[in-house]
Order: C-alpha cells, then structure tokens, then sequence
C-alpha cells in the first residue's frame, strides 16, 4: 500500500466531489445545497492519492472517518478502505458507511456499534401504512418513556 498517500483538500472542493461520488443520500431528502454544506463544518477533508490521482476521500477528525467516497472511475472498496487504513493508523471509528462497506471493515478489525435504518414514506396523505400483527407505532419524543417500550 505503499503508493497511497492522504493529501489535504479544499473542504468547498472536497463537498462537491462528497456529494457527487458518495454513492447516498443517507437521510434521503436532502438538496444539492444542503447536502454541500453537510461536510464544510471542519477543514479536515482528505483526498486518498494513489500515485498522484484522487481515488478517493473521507473526513479524518478525532480518530474518526466519516463521509468517505471513492471517485470513479476507482471502484474497488476493499483498496480503498484497507489504503485508507495503512495511511491512517490512528482510525478508531468509522461513521456513515454504506452497507456494501460493511463486510469489508468486519474483516480488518472493525466492529459495528450502531446500525441505522432509515424508511422513506410515501408523501401522498391518501397512502396509509398497514402494520402488521405484532406491530406498533411510537412517537419517540420527550414524552415519551422509552423504557416503557415493549422489546
């Protein structure tokens, strides 16, 4: 791995290139705008260089990886992550993956501790949601008493 290299980017640059190869709209409703602004709040942007082309890029801050992306026409997650890991060697945590990533972190040493899913509901009022037996629905808000849910 030794032809890698983490090179330090222009945040502004490195959200258009974030938005475009990330592959995911991980809340699924956010615009061109606010996506962009999603990854300017620190300057600590990285491209992953491999032999002087970008291949790649993540958010490094704290021991932690976050918005990574490969830029095409590199495809090869494995590479990329098991790169990004020998030119880093300080990566505790890892946040905002894709699923297909998943596999590949499990094998070089990293655990989950959180997965999230996300549902997208159709908008039309007309459409209503029939749950199955078993099923309920909670408002998780302040008023709620989470340890009251049924597990």
């Amino acid at each position: 791995m030794s032809n890698y290299k983490l090179e330090q980017a222009e945040k502004d640059l490195f959200a258009v290139y974030q938005v475009i190869y990330a592959d995911a709209d991980m809340e699924m409703w956010y615009d061109w705008n606010t996506r962009l602004n999603d990854t300017t709040f620190t300057d600590q942007c990285f491209w992953l260089m491999y032999n002087n082309e970008k291949i790649g890029g993540a958010i490094i801050n704290n021991q932690t990886v976050m918005f990574p992306f490969l830029v095409a026409p590199f495809s090869d997650r494995t590479v990329f992550w098991k790169a990004l890991s020998s030119c880093c060697d300080e990566i505790r945590h890892v946040n905002g993956v894709l699923q297909k990533d998943i596999d590949i972190l499990l094998t070089l040493g990293y655990s989950i501790d959180v997965t999230r899913q996300v549902m997208c509901c159709p908008a039309d009022a007309s459409i209503t949601a029939k749950l199955p037996a078993g099923f309920s629905l909670q408002n998780l808000n302040e008023e709620l008493d989470r340890k009251k849910l049924p597990r």
